[in-house]
């Protein structure tokens, strides 16, 4: 027998819990993805075949540098893209972290509703007995 008071107090456990759990980890909006730059390195312009010795080694030395300033930027994209990585790991751990803490939480309120519900059985058991006792006892005196 469910008493009239069981669903609504599960209800509100159910409620309190979920707003406590939100609240406490209640996040700021992500921030919005940072556009990737572009590398600022000076491409040099291939002079030809039929360039001079010279023009090939003023080529060459800007080869030189463009390769150099091509491998900063990615060895700096390399290390921004694990950095990156290491970021959404500690994300993924504090998602986990949460939902663990959602389950145990649900799991108490279960556990909580089911002893209110035990109890809520006893008590009506309790006044079952108390009103057939009544019944008896004005039966007999009504004899």
């Amino acid at each position: 027998m469910t008493h009239i008071f069981t669903r609504p107090l599960a209800a509100v456990a159910l409620c309190a819990a979920t707003l406590t759990l939100t609240a406490a980890h209640a996040q700021a909006p992500a921030a919005p993805v940072e556009a990737i730059p572009a590398p600022t390195c000076d491409q040099p312009l291939y002079p030809g075949r039929a360039a001079r010795e010279k023009e090939m080694e003023k080529f060459n030395a800007k080869l030189a540098v463009y390769q150099k300033c091509m491998n900063e930027y990615i060895e700096s994209q390399k290390k921004a893209a694990e950095t990156s990585l290491e970021d959404q790991k500690k994300h993924v751990d504090e998602l986990n972290g949460l939902s663990a803490r959602q389950t145990e939480l649900k799991n108490k309120i279960t556990l909580s509703i089911d002893k209110q519900k035990r109890h809520v059985e006893a008590r009506n058991l309790a006044v079952n007995e108390y009103n057939a006792l009544m019944t008896k006892l004005k039966k007999e005196a009504g004899q």
